[in-house]
């Protein structure tokens, strides 16, 4: 309302109007960068004369327009899917084709969209427990227009996120070297001081470890011929992280086994009781 004047001439020092009531008018384009004039049709129902003034005396116009127009860039707006890896000590994030969506305004009930080609983003942390941010920069060429869509009447912004991202946990590899004792007639395997070795993704060309604390372990068998495989059962106590390992990034196994153990034949004791003989000339004894 307000947005049309109507004056007419001067009559004894002020000039005759008229309020002009249109709800609406046209844009000569609808695109940013060429609409430049705003017209709208009268009719004389729009017209309503102000006091002292009759509007029989006027030839009313049928259309009026303003060339300072503009319309104003729209923003495109985007939004990244839930973006998900497992640990692998960086705060990368590999994003795939279609993670990120653009869409504009809606025209005769279609959305105006791009396509968004972005190859990698950044965690807000390369930690499982405090990562849930996966946020990419945008460029200009990082956007191409769907057919019907002009990029140059949006705001295109310049970064993305998703809040929802996860990195999951990696497991943590254990090996045991080969364990070789004699018979004793058990399957306990009573492991040295690093006999298990724990070791985890790389990062910056250097592998995250850990120590394994562990007393013992089981033969799969007693016996010298059948005793190939050596197991230890695995808790959390018994992993110690080295300096710059986050343990809780790792599912910790719960067993070590190593295949290539054995158990060497111990000797068999033998032992004679004391022989008496009589005499017959030879070293014969029975």
């Amino acid at each position: 309302i307000g947005a049309i004047t109507a004056t007419g001439v001067t009559v004894g020092g002020v000039a005759e109007t008229a309020t002009v009531s249109k709800a609406s008018g046209t844009y000569n384009s609808k695109n940013v960068a060429t609409a430049t004039t705003v017209t709208a049709s009268l009719a004389t129902g729009d017209f309503t004369a102000a006091t002292g003034t009759d509007l029989s005396n006027y030839n009313l116009p049928t259309t009026v327009s303003n060339t300072t127009s503009t319309i104003g860039k729209a923003n495109l707006a985007v939004a990244m899917s839930s973006q998900n890896k497992t640990y692998d000590g960086t705060t990368a994030a590999a994003l795939a084709t279609g993670a990120i969506t653009a869409t504009g305004v809606t025209v005769g009930g279609v959305a105006e969209t791009a396509t968004v080609s972005k190859a990698s983003g950044t965690y807000n942390s390369k930690n499982v427990a405090t990562a849930t941010t996966v946020t990419a920069s945008l460029a200009t060429g990082d956007f191409t227009a769907a057919t019907g869509t002009d990029l140059s009447n949006y705001n295109l912004p310049t970064t993305v996120s998703n809040t929802t991202s996860t990195i999951g946990k990696a497991n943590l590899a254990v090996a045991m070297s080969s364990q070789n004792k004699t018979y004793d007639g058990t399957t306990a395997a009573a492991l040295a001081t690093g006999a298990i070795t724990a070791t985890g993704v790389t990062v910056g060309g250097v592998a995250e470890t850990a120590t394994v604390s562990k007393a013992s372990g089981t033969y799969n068998s007693k016996n010298v011929a059948t005793a190939t495989t050596v197991t230890a059962s695995l808790a959390t106590g018994d992993f110690t992280a080295a300096t710059g390992t986050d343990l809780s990034n790792y599912n910790l196994p719960t067993t070590v086994s190593n295949t290539t153990s054995t158990i060497g034949k111990a000797n068999l004791a033998v032992a004679m009781s004391s022989q008496n003989k009589t005499y017959d000339g030879t070293t014969a004894a029975a």
